[in-house]
Order: C-alpha cells, then sequence, then structure tokens
C-alpha cells in the first residue's frame, strides 16, 4: 500500500520538474473558483461545492449540506500593485510615473462587478437526497490595459460577464456515478482598443451581447484500491458553443465547445486532516476562442502541455466535502507554479471563509511570450 506521505513526496517532485516547461497563452475563463485556482485550476473530478456549476456540474450530486454563499473578489498582478504604490500618497496618475510601466501589462479583475454597477452575487447547493440543485448568479470585470512604450497611448482589454447558472446534479449505483448538467445564461460587454493617455481609460462603451449554453458533465467513482478515493471526471463547457447577440449587429466572439478530462485520489480523509490530489487536461480538442496561438498551432507541443493542471491540498479539520478550517494548496496551472490559503476562523462553521491563491499565466500570442503573476483575495460570507 502506498502511503500518503509517499504520495506527496512524489507529487512534490512533479509539481516542481513542470515549473520548467514552456507554454502558450492563457486559457481565459470566467469566474474561476478560488479554491481551485490555488490548486492549479484543477477541478474536473473534484469540485464538490458551490463551484461545481463552474468545472463539472456532475459534483453538484456530492455534496452532503446546503450551501449558500455571497462572495467578494479582488485579482491583481505584480505591476499593478506596484503601480498603485506609486500613485501613493501623490494621489495622482502622471506621464513621469507611468513611464517605469512602459511596455507593461497591468491586470484587475473585480467580482461582482458588471461595468459600473454591482451586481448581488449568491452561490447556492441545495441537496435532496441523491439530488442536488445548484445556482450561480453574479458578474465579473476583468481589465488589462498595457501601457505603449511611448506612454502616449494604452492599449485596453475590457471584459465584463453577467452569469446566471442554474444546475442539477444526480447519484447512481449508490453513488458510483455522478451526473450532472445547467444551463447558462450570459450577458457578456467586450472592449479592446487603443486610448490615448489624455483620454479616459474606461469608457464602458463595448460590444454586449447576450448568449446562452449549457455544461454537461460526468464523475466515477472507483472501487479499485478503495483507500485512494479515486475519481475520474469529464465535462463539457459550451455545449453546442456560446453565441452572443446584440441589437446593433456587433457581438462578443463565439465560444465553441471545451472538453475535460480529471483524476484525482484522497489517500487520507478524516476529522483531523485530509489530502487531495488532482490532474486535468482541459480543452484537449484546443478551441478556446480567446488562445489565437494554439487555435492555429493546435499540434505545438507546447499547447499540449497547455492544457495541463495539476494540484493538491492539505486540509486540517475538515468539516464538509469541500472546505477546512486551514487549508494549504499547491499546484502547477499550466506549467506555472500555484498557491492557496483557506481559513475560517469561525471553526466548523462556514459563516466567514477567507481565501487566497496565486497563480502564473502565459500572456501573448506565441509560444511562452510572456509570464503575469495574479494574486487573488476573496471573502465568502455564509453557511
Amino acid at each position: 500500500m502506498i502511503s500518503w506521505l509517499k504520495l506527496s513526496i512524489y507529487f512534490l517532485i512533479g509539481f516542481f520538474y513542470t515549473q520548467s516547461t514552456i507554454f502558450a497563452g492563457e486559457l481565459r475563463h470566467p469566474f474561476q473558483g478560488i479554491r481551485n485556482l490555488g490548486m492549479g485550476n484543477v477541478g474536473v473530478a473534484s469540485s464538490h461545492d458551490e463551484n461545481a456549476l463552474i468545472y463539472n456540474p456532475a459534483g453538484l450530486a456530492a455534496v452532503d449540506d446546503m450551501i449558500v454563499s455571497i462572495t467578494a473578489d479582488v485579482e491583481y498582478n505584480s505591476k499593478s500593485a506596484d503601480l498603485v504604490k506609486d500613485i501613493i500618497p501623490p494621489n495622482e496618475l502622471n506621464y513621469t510615473t507611468l513611464q517605469n510601466y512602459a511596455g507593461e501589462t497591468l491586470h484587475l479583475r473585480l467580482q461582482p462587478l458588471y461595468k459600473t454597477q454591482p451586481v448581488t452575487p449568491l452561490k447556492l447547493v441545495v441537496p435532496f437526497g441523491s439530488l442536488a440543485f445548484g445556482l450561480i448568479h453574479g458578474a465579473e470585470r476583468t481589465i488589462d490595459f498595457t501601457i505603449d512604450p511611448s506612454v502616449s497611448t494604452f492599449e485596453v482589454s475590457d471584459r465584463n460577464d453577467k452569469l446566471t447558472s442554474i444546475g442539477i446534479g444526480i447519484s447512481l449505483d449508490r453513488g458510483r456515478w455522478l451526473i450532472g448538467a445547467s444551463s447558462e445564461q450570459y450577458t457578456r460587454c467586450d472592449e479592446d482598443s487603443n486610448i490615448l493617455f489624455s483620454k479616459k481609460i474606461l469608457s464602458n462603451g463595448c460590444t454586449e451581447g447576450k448568449g446562452s449554453t449549457y455544461r454537461f458533465g460526468v464523475q466515477k467513482r472507483l472501487t479499485t484500491f478503495p483507500f485512494l478515493r479515486m475519481v475520474s471526471g469529464f465535462a463539457v463547457r459550451n455545449l453546442g458553443g456560446l453565441k452572443f447577440k446584440s441589437d446593433n449587429g456587433t457581438s462578443p466572439i463565439e465560444q465553441k465547445n471545451e472538453f475535460d478530462i480529471g483524476f484525482s485520489i484522497t489517500p487520507f480523509n478524516n476529522a483531523i486532516f485530509r489530502n487531495f490530489y488532482e490532474i486535468n487536461i482541459k480543452d484537449f480538442t484546443k478551441q478556446n476562442s480567446d488562445e489565437s496561438y494554439c487555435l492555429e498551432e493546435k499540434k505545438s507541443s507546447g499547447c499540449n502541455s497547455n492544457r495541463l493542471h495539476i494540484g493538491a491540498e492539505f486540509g486540517f479539520w475538515p468539516f464538509d466535502t469541500s472546505s477546512s478550517a486551514i487549508a494549504i494548496r499547491l499546484g502547477s496551472n499550466q506549467g506555472n507554479q500555484a498557491i492557496g490559503f483557506e481559513l475560517n476562523p469561525l471553526i466548523f462553521f462556514k459563516a466567514m471563509t477567507l481565501q487566497y491563491a496565486e497563480y502564473t499565466i502565459i500572456k501573448g500570442s506565441s509560444l511562452g511570450e510572456k509570464k503575469e503573476k495574479r494574486k487573488v483575495f476573496q471573502i465568502n460570507l455564509g453557511f
């Protein structure tokens, strides 16, 4: 029998080995879970919480107790944090300050914000025996702006998303099979433009469209080596495609089907400690519409490796299917290191959860063009 300690050592060896590989651009998805991001953004085989609707709706059927969650997220990259430090206390953004950031990209993601309007965020999972129902309603604004080397213009990418997702999960064959599906309603507003430094950077004048799509997922609890608690997973994102329609004839870019597979093990799980490992291959048909390089270079080895996600969680005093009083996470997100942390100050009661994740993505139109480290904080109120 392989002990959980040996598995942890094997994982850490693989984790540090993957960090030396160079990969292609970001697989961009909205409403990603903070817990997942801290574990290399895995979740196809293990999302047994409110984020199941985002990663694999089959995971809804594994939730034991009702979840009601209201969250607020702030995500930024290191250059954004440096800029804020530089303009405080002067409290102004001037040409001289921006010269230090020429050619750099500043990143900011805010939940629950759509344009300038806050949207009440809600995540809900209600189990009924072998059935479970889930709901996500919220908004997210992601802003990336690159400062031209001449410091005269900004290249702005501003994406706003509103999402309402309703799903169901069902447990079959005494819990060995979990099957789930969800319906998603999106409102998306995209703006990509070059703006003079003297003008307002964020205009909220974007290409807005509405669209709907579906997700489907399966998880299979394997009976081989039961002490490992192995689970395999398969999920389809944007089933049937996600097409946006607008009144003015221009719409955000269409999103195609994406297929994900995953495998997880939980070799140690008791009232004091739980450790967990997962590996995912996401979008293995390379259809993500926002990753231009791999859409054209599907046979590239870097694009194959770019789909790989590996993660682990070490939870102390676990009290439900996904939460612990304290949890430490690490992983490999497309070949780049990820770490995360969770704290439930009211131990054994999920009234307030504080979460943090730090991960790195590759940006640019060519293979391994530029790395960007991001940090995200979340406060979660609920039960």
